[in-house]
């Protein structure tokens, strides 16, 4: 005859699993940062990391982007960022792309 096992040590050890997967999973920190004041007032989102590459929107002082760590660009770019531009309480994503991290505030993300 099967021994099965009672509930509590199911859900026991279900809440241990998942509780092991949450503390070795990578931290999801969201990374929120200011643009930074430039000279015509607004930098270039672009559509690939490259100045030559078509620009997406203007990204004024006013909108915030948020990182986004999975996007790489590629070993010749390194100084550009794939963002997401956010406006606005609850921030709304309003375009998505790459931009110069000459662009982002210092010390803004957190």
């Amino acid at each position: 005859m099967p021994v099965y096992p009672s509930y509590r040590s199911v859900v026991l050890a279900a809440c241990a699993g998942a509780m092991a997967m949450a503390a070795a999973a990578p931290a999801r920190a969201t990374l929120y940062c200011e643009i930074a004041s430039t000279r015509d007032g607004f930098g270039a989102l672009r559509e690939a990391p490259d100045r030559n590459s078509r620009m997406v929107m203007k990204v004024t002082p006013d909108l915030m982007v948020l990182l986004d760590p999975i996007r790489q660009p590629p070993a010749n770019a390194k100084d550009w960022l794939a963002v997401t531009v956010v406006k606005g309480e609850p921030k709304r994503n309003i375009g998505r792309g790459w931009l110069h991290k000459s662009l982002i505030k210092p010390d803004s993300c957190g």
